[in-house]
């Protein structure tokens, strides 16, 4: 490169000894441009110039050679100041683009930092909705939500649920990935209560409530607490979060009610035959596996067939509904009840024996008997109540269908007693009611 510029110059200065035209100065101060513009240094300009004199000297008589000199000098002044105001102009053009550069490069580096958000907020809203998408309970649905809010946002999360009732549920991350911590009938933060108008909640920038709504209707809320100010873009990607959240949520909620009905006799309120099978089953399982005892009762309204008849189905229906409220009422708190079938009613009850059962199956009678509920086709005198029999795991048997078989027979003896009547199984039951003898 550098031989090709000593040419140049030899060249520039070989035609200005001959001619010292302006023609030729302007190609000098052309030549410096493209100096400036390759990086050459004017040191090397000076060096060019010495180099192309000494050429020079070497075609000409030693009597020219001051004077040649003298022109030289002339021809280098000027590329010199060619040089000094190209690179001025350089340096400028050069600054302008180093600060267009720069200023490119502050914009690179913001679409890259918002095309990094962008990026985590797809991989986390993918995730999200993947993790909700497979899950219809209601507390690891709230579980997923508070655990992504707090590792993307590095802030405390607090997730409030109105239920069916009315009153508040708070959901917050546990220390196990898999679980949350639940609390009821709380105190909700003010802010919290403000959202229920739908609107998010900003206070200092610090705390972010943001409303859970689902066709107009707010169904709770998501609050975010952490000591230094949550970002538009931080702000942004919750608000999205909070929208795929009510959905979710109101989706769990409403499985879960289809689950809970799916599993109640509509016409009582009690569990329904294929549940209490379920639950008998389990009991069965907890019983054998922890060597433990538990009694069921089979109940059956006497004379209900006289009932209906008497005074019709609508009737009928209604003294059911008052007598499963009646079972429910003086059952124990881990007691369960449900409905068998037409006027028959099944209590399972954990971790108790016959003598046990016997108490309370004979508190739900009176309690029936004393509701007073008037059987006129049976007599002027004549009461609605109940003959229940009882059959204990493992006295009486160990299967769900022999025990519920046990209970029925031992049911059998009651109405054989004459009604209204606690009767525990014996194993001579069976032979009365002509049966196979349960083992």
């Amino acid at each position: 490169m550098e031989i090709q510029w000593q040419e140049t110059y030899f060249k520039l200065l070989h035609q200005y000894s001959l001619q010292q035209s302006e023609a030729i100065l302007y190609e000098a101060s052309k030549l410096s441009k493209a100096l400036v513009e390759k990086g050459v240094g004017p040191e090397d300009i000076v060096q060019f110039h010495l180099e192309a004199l000494e050429k020079l000297f070497k075609d000409i008589s030693p009597l020219r050679v001051p004077g040649l000199i003298l022109i030289s000098f002339d021809l280098l002044l000027e590329v010199m100041m060619a040089y000094a105001l190209n690179f001025r102009e350089y340096l400028e053009v050069k600054n302008k683009l180093i600060e267009r550069l720069e200023n490119f490069n502050q914009e690179l580096a913001a679409a890259n930092r918002a095309l990094e958000m962008k990026v985590k907020e797809l991989s986390v809203i993918q995730e999200l909705t993947k993790e909700l998408g497979s899950c219809l309970d209601l507390d690891r649905t709230a579980g997923i939500i508070t655990r992504h809010l707090q590792e993307l946002l590095n802030c405390e999360v607090n997730l409030y649920i109105i239920s069916s009732n009315g009153e508040w549920q708070g959901y917050t991350p546990d220390d196990d990935p898999e679980a949350v911590s639940i609390s009821k009938n709380i105190d909700v933060p003010p802010p919290v209560l403000e959202a229920r108008g739908g609107e998010a909640v900003r206070v200092e920038g610090r705390d972010l409530t943001l409303p859970l709504v689902v066709d107009r209707e707010v169904g709770g809320a998501i609050y975010l607490q952490r000591d230094d100010s949550f970002s538009a873009d931080e702000f942004r990607l919750a608000d999205i979060i909070a929208g795929y959240a009510a959905l979710a949520i109101e989706r769990a909620r409403l499985y879960e009610a289809m689950k809970f009905q799916a599993t109640i006799d509509a016409k009582t309120g009690l569990y329904n035959y294929q549940h209490m099978m379920h639950l008998l089953e389990k009991e069965i399982a907890r019983a054998r596996r922890y060597q433990r005892t538990f009694t069921i009762a089979m109940l059956d309204i006497d004379d209900f067939k006289i009932y209906n008849d008497t005074h019709g189905h609508h009737q009928g229906d209604r003294a059911l509904q008052k007598i499963a409220a009646l079972i429910k009422a003086n059952i124990r708190e881990v007691d369960i009840a449900a409905r068998y079938g037409g006027e028959e009613f099944v209590i399972i009850m954990p971790e108790t024996s016959a003598l046990e059962a016997s108490v309370v199956a004979e508190r739900v009678r009176r309690a029936i008997m004393n509701a007073g509920i008037a059987n006129v086709g049976c007599g002027p005198d004549r009461l609605l109540t109940v003959s229940i029999g009882l059959g204990t795991y493992p006295h009486d048997a160990t299967t769900a269908g022999k025990l519920i078989d046990a209970a029925d027979s031992a049911l059998y003896e009651a109405k054989r007693w004459g009604k209204n009547v606690v009767r525990v199984y014996s194993k001579t039951d069976r032979r009365r009611s002509g049966d196979a003898e349960v083992l």
